[in-house]
């Protein structure tokens, strides 16, 4: 049976669905070509669209989060969030490059203001490694920064909170500095708080702007459909988490 984190990743959640969309809307096109056609045609367009930065960027910039409105000298501890990972072959496994943008944000986080560090994120489908387990070596081993404690079981944003939250209460702590994308902190600040623990972001983390249109903004290419893929499962995500998980259901 799928898994929350098997639906939140699947392609029925990405802009890659209106690919087979376009293919059907053709198929039907036989039977009926007016309805099959405008149906191919509208998710060819509305796939070219997500494809531009004009779009990808419009919906990233709407998910950063707000500057916190206090400072960074109330935390007591730095926490990393898992991200993806990368299969090598031959059984190998290494971090992906939004999991390798996290550490390196993490080390100068650590560098500017030395807490403890937490990393957070769940065994990988298939071996007994786990994604805290790469980035803690990440950071041991290449930066040469100390983390103090793993969480080693959740296998998602939300599984990250609620489990990094019992080892921060359990350690006194109730105030952070969380490590992610920009994009992803408005979901993983949410989650922390309905833990008790006030989560505020990295300020090593850059803030994405566009403030001035191009005319390269309306052609499409793969980095900005990849960057709308992240947008719309940040979007579904903090409503998934908002409204779905606080009915109780």
């Amino acid at each position: 049976m799928p898994t929350e984190h098997d639906l939140a990743y699947s392609i029925l959640l990405s802009p890659i669905a209106l690919v087979p969309a376009a293919i059907v809307g053709i198929a039907i096109a036989g039977r009926w070509r007016r309805i099959g056609l405008t149906f191919a045609l509208i998710s060819l367009a509305v796939l070219y669209l997500a494809s531009t930065p004009l779009v990808s960027n419009y919906l990233i910039e709407e998910l950063q989060p707000e500057t916190p409105k206090r400072t960074e000298a109330e935390v007591r501890a730095i926490v990393i969030l898992s991200g993806d990972i990368e299969h090598k072959g031959r059984g190998q496994i290494a971090l992906g490059t939004l999991s390798l943008q996290r550490v390196f944000w993490a080390a100068e986080q650590y560098r500017s203001n030395p807490l403890p560090i937490l990393v957070s994120g769940g065994a990988i489908e298939g071996t007994n490694i786990s994604i805290a387990d790469l980035l803690a070596t990440a950071l041991e081993k290449t930066f040469d920064i100390p983390v103090k404690w793993k969480e080693t079981k959740s296998q998602t944003t939300y599984e990250n909170a609620k489990l990094s939250s019992e080892i921060l209460h359990n350690a006194g702590i109730s105030s952070v500095i969380v490590v992610t994308q920009r994009w992803h902190m408005p979901r993983a600040i949410w989650a922390f708080a309905q833990f008790g623990i006030r989560a505020v972001p990295a300020k090593f983390v850059p803030v994405i702007e566009h403030n001035n249109f191009k005319l390269g903004d309306l052609i499409a290419n793969a980095r900005a459909l990849v960057t709308t893929t992240y947008a719309i499962h940040e979007i579904i995500g903090i409503r998934y988490y908002k409204y779905w998980r606080l009915s109780g259901t």
